[in-house]
């Protein structure tokens, strides 16, 4: 408890101060009121509420009636007399107040201090009529009082102390270099601060703001400051190299660390680069030199197209000259020329009129048109010598380009390239007459039409409603009619994938108006490599089907972990002639720069490596996990900082506490995948003798013993055995004839055999694991409905049945004799063995018929109805419905809609990277590669020959072949901004 002393003592001298200001309250400062309510000391409620509570942390009371000081903003005055410090006894006396300047003195001032406070005090009142300053502004008390916070400890108190020296150096810091000078942090914070209560945070507000900060903020891109402090990071890892010792040369080494490419998206590449990436020169690679069209205003598309990717082409190629498929004109010019490093730094260092960073000048002249900074990464010594300072995102390219393509194929208003617009941009061209865009059953002549445009315009310009007029568009090779597209979406509906492979694609998805949204840039990627090409098989004309299924494996081999060059090399011939294709079937507002962006994707996976290694897919789920860190919205930064921070000791403890579960960590839903786990949910016991299943349990028996390895040498010896015992009767038998005689015999046979040999105390492990082998498995065994092996997680075809996710497909490669065959099927059961504690988890399958590889693209089959679950002993490898879990890939299937009857096999996804100590499938895989598409291509013909002999197109191909399509008619008059469209 408080003396009644000091509280005395307190109240007279807080009493006169009141009757000196001419107030009739003062503020409590006890713990709990906090200086926040006002009270009168004479009806002691201040008295009681400090005997019970005390004063508050960090208040100070000093001097006696007429001399004292409080500090925490009732009052401040210095004069001769005693001192008293009024503070809670269980607390540090000598905790420093942070609201004191640091060069005052506490105590007994003397005639010298007396001067200089009169002094200031005369001097404050001599520039009183100037207005305030900054400092003023810092070193006001009850500006004090507003800012400091309330501190317990000493290290609190140092914490504000420098919260309010740095508000004390931002008084008299400018704003950014060569601002005005009155312009420091703290007025244009204090100002903006008065603005937004001022306004009370209205449109009127929020534009004063802008306004505001759009006048003293430098103009231009400013991104270089903030890269400044990136690159001398970065030169001092390269020009002081740690001196690091090399375990195989047993010496030591200056290793230098360096910045090999950098990666985000395409606007982000412009900023970073200091590139142009908009205009008749965004293609960041083609640079001065990039192809490009500008296309006509109203009624036209009014955009800046990239095409002329013949230039790709081989001189000697004929479509060169092909004007009438192309843009009219022939292509004489090779591809476009690539500056090295060397000669970029030399462009960019004599570039006079370069804007420095951080200066408010009007920008200059792109040099070129192409580079308008020079960024601050040219400064390191090695910048200049790399081949792709800056690589292409594929994961936004890929987003961009599917998104084209599905609106233009789809004909959504607001994503569809196709239109009157831009079938006027052919006739601006004089191209394709056949696709013109026309009035419907309108025969009048082009000067009637011109005058009714002429007079839309004007009605439109006077702000009359405009005449309704309908445009009729032709059919175009890509125009799909209304059954086309109720096909292509009850094939997408009907897709469900595997768990964790992508989002569900029907809710993306709406067939009732006949468009898509809300895609995300993975299932892009999906959609693209994986199920668009299934999606339009019997669809549209098999030209442009064929160029399609072209693009979609173009984007499915780029983000492949394992490449080689030279297939590399033949997909950059591919995506060229691609490319020319899309020029002949789609009108030119397709081509931005998006697209052309596709022929340089190979040349960055040549140098870089495979694209996983340079895209911003990782950084993107990073950025979705750090989201997660967020818990106070108000600072999100500091949530993220210390998650992340939590997370990081937690799994670094881990790894020395293995034993305790680790309390804040997330919980890895793939543990044990590698290993093989069995879900709780749907598992139950059963014992084979009850349930009729004996011949299908020593089956399943059977093929678990001939695939483990310690019972290899028992198969070998029981083969020799029937083939001598066959011999010995003077019989021929066939190696097919033993292996049905073997799989009939084994498992008999063996246990026979390893009963004479008993084993002892003296037995080594091995031995006793043959041994436990012999015997058989336990007859009472688990079964499950899902389970998680080689990174996979695995439904039987009944749970698959009720769940969104069809993870019933497996795949695996056998050979039948000496021939190596790849199977499909889907699970029918999962069972798992007990040999003396040992686990075996195995899979009953029904596998497909009539597998048809059709192409390097499909590969298509019947899978057969279910029928009874009883196999008998005498069943070919070729049927086997028993295989280990361990050596079977995930696959799944989608309805061929060309063949109903029949699906088509996908391949399925694998994670299994930092699971149980895996870091790469390379060095996981046991039993060759999951992928079912052949991927070596080296046999195989070029594409430019292959297509030529094939479906290369003749004559006319912009046109719809296919009879009984009709054209699309385009009304003018607009609804909530979109134009539309009437089949």
């Amino acid at each position: 408890m408080m003396s009644e002393g000091v509280v005395a003592r307190f109240l007279k001298a807080a009493t006169a101060e009141m009757i000196r200001n001419n107030q009739k309250e003062i503020r409590c400062p006890c713990r709990r009121c906090k200086l926040t309510s006002l009270m009168d000391p004479k009806a002691d409620m201040v008295r009681d509420h400090l005997l019970v509570r005390g004063f508050m942390d960090g208040y100070r009371w000093e001097g006696d009636e007429d001399d004292y000081e409080f500090v925490h903003g009732i009052s401040t005055r210095n004069k001769e007399g005693g001192e008293h410090h009024v503070e809670d006894p269980g607390h540090d006396q000598d905790v420093e107040d942070p609201g004191h300047d640091h060069d005052h003195n506490v105590g007994d001032p003397g005639p010298d201090d007396e001067e200089d406070q009169d002094g200031g005090h005369h001097e404050d009142h001599e520039d009183e009529d100037d207005g305030p300053s900054s400092m003023d502004w810092v070193q006001d008390p009850y500006l004090q009082e507003l800012l400091l916070k309330q501190t317990s400890n000493a290290r609190a108190a140092a914490r504000e102390k420098a919260k309010m020296d740095q508000l004390e150096v931002d008084a008299v810091t400018p704003l950014y270099e060569g601002c005005r000078p009155e312009d420091t942090r703290l007025k244009v914070t204090l100002m903006a601060l008065q603005m937004k209560v001022k306004h009370k945070m209205t449109d009127t507000s929020f534009n004063d703001n802008m306004s505001f900060w759009h006048e003293r903020l430098p103009k231009g891109n400013d991104i270089n400051l903030y890269m400044g402090l990136l690159k001398e990071e970065l030169a001092t890892l390269w020009d002081a190299p740690a001196n690091t010792w090399d375990a195989a040369a047993e010496e030591y080494f200056p290793m230098r660390a360096a910045l090999l490419t950098t990666v985000h998206d395409f606007l982000g590449y412009g900023y970073v680069a200091g590139q142009v990436v908009h205009g008749f020169n965004a293609c960041v690679r083609c640079m001065d030199d990039t192809t490009y069209r500008q296309l006509d205003r109203d009624p036209g598309s009014s955009k800046t197209v990239f095409m002329g990717h013949r230039r790709w082409l081989r001189d000697e190629d004929p479509w060169r000259k092909r004007k009438d498929l192309f843009d009219g004109q022939d292509e004489p010019r090779r591809r476009p020329r690539t500056r090295s490093g060397e000669q970029i730094d030399e462009l960019l260092k004599n570039w006079k009129e370069c804007p420095p960073p951080g200066k408010k000048r009007k920008a200059p002249e792109p040099l070129l048109k192409v580079w308008k900074t020079r960024s601050v990464f040219w400064d390191l010594p090695y910048w200049k010598i790399l081949r792709v300072p800056h690589s292409l995102d594929v994961m936004h390219i890929t987003k961009n380009v599917c998104e084209s393509l599905l609106g233009t194929l789809l004909n959504m208003p607001e994503r569809t390239k196709d239109g009157p617009k831009a079938r006027y941009d052919l006739l601006s061209i004089g191209i394709r007459e056949e696709l013109h865009a026309g009035r419907p059953n309108d025969d009048d002549d082009d000067d009637d039409d011109d005058d009714d445009e002429a007079e839309d315009t004007q009605s439109r310009r006077k702000g009359k409603k405009a005449k309704k007029i309908e445009y009729y568009c032709p059919p175009a090779c890509f125009t799909l009619s209304q059954k086309e597209i109720e096909q292509f979406f009850d094939c997408l509906l009907g897709v469900k994938l595997p768990y964790g492979y992508a989002g569900k694609i029907s809710r993306y998805l709406d067939k009732a108006k006949q468009r898509f949204s809300g895609m995300k840039s993975h299932d892009c990627h999906v959609l693209m490599t994986q199920i668009l090409p299934v999606a339009i098989r019997g669809i549209m004309d098999a030209h442009v089907r064929e160029t399609l299924f072209g693009l979609c494996n173009f984007f499915d081999v780029i983000s492949r972990k394992s490449v080689g060059v030279r297939q590399l090399r033949r997909l950059q011939e591919e995506i060229v002639v691609i490319l020319c294709e899309l020029e002949m079937y789609f009108p030119p507002a397709f081509f931005d720069v998006m697209v052309h962006l596709l022929v340089h994707i190979v040349e960055d996976i040549i140098q870089l490596g495979p694209t996983f290694l340079h895209s911003m897919m990782p950084f993107e789920r990073m950025n979705g996990v750090i989201k997660g860190y967020v818990r106070n919205r108000a600072r999100p930064d500091g949530s993220i900082a210390k998650g992340f921070l939590t997370e990081e000791c937690i799994s670094f403890c881990t790894s020395y506490l293995e034993i305790e579960n680790p309390v804040g960590l997330p919980v890895n839903r793939h543990l044990g995948k590698l290993a093989g786990w069995g879900h709780r949910e749907g598992s139950r016991e059963m014992h084979v003798d009850f349930k009729g299943r004996i011949a299908d349990f020593e089956r399943a028996n059977l093929v678990a013993l001939q695939h483990i390895d310690v019972v290899d040498p028992w198969v070998v010896e029981h083969k020799t055995f029937i083939a001598k015992t066959y011999s010995d009767q003077g019989k021929q038998r066939t190696d097919g004839d033993i292996i049905k005689e073997h799989n009939s015999t084994f498992t008999r046979w063996f246990k026979d055999k390893m009963l004479t040999y008993p084993i002892d105390e003296d037995s080594s492990a091995e031995e006793k694991l043959i041994f436990a082998l012999s015997q058989g498995a336990e007859h009472n065994l688990m079964t499950f409905q899902a389970y998680d092996i080689n990174g996979y997680t695995f439904y039987t075809e009944e749970k698959d049945m009720k769940s969104d996710y069809q993870n019933s497909g497996v795949t695996m490669e056998s050979y039948t004799g000496d021939i190596k065959q790849r199977y499909y099927g889907k699970i029918e059961e999962i069972w798992e063995l007990s040999y003396a504690g040992e686990n075996v988890p195995m899979f009953r399958v029904r596998w497909a018929k009539n597998v048809v590889k059709e192409d390097r693209h499909f590969t298509t089959m019947v899978i057969p109805e279910a029928k009874s679950k009883t196999a008998g002993a005498k069943v070919t490898a070729k049927y086997e419905p028993w295989v280990l879990a361990s050596q079977v890939d995930q696959c799944f299937f989608i309805t061929d809609p060309q063949k109903p009857s029949r699906v088509v096999v996908r391949r399925g996804k694998r994670s299994i990277i930092g699971m149980d100590g895996a870091a790469n499938e390379l060095d996981f895989d046991q039993y060759g590669d999951p992928k079912m598409e052949d991927d070596d291509d080296d046999d195989e013909e070029p594409y430019t020959t292959r297509r030529s002999r094939t479906t290369l197109p003749k004559g006319r191909p912009f046109k719809r072949r296919s009879l009984g399509v009709p054209g699309l008619n385009y009304s003018t008059a607009r609804k909530k901004g979109k134009k539309i469209v009437k089949r």
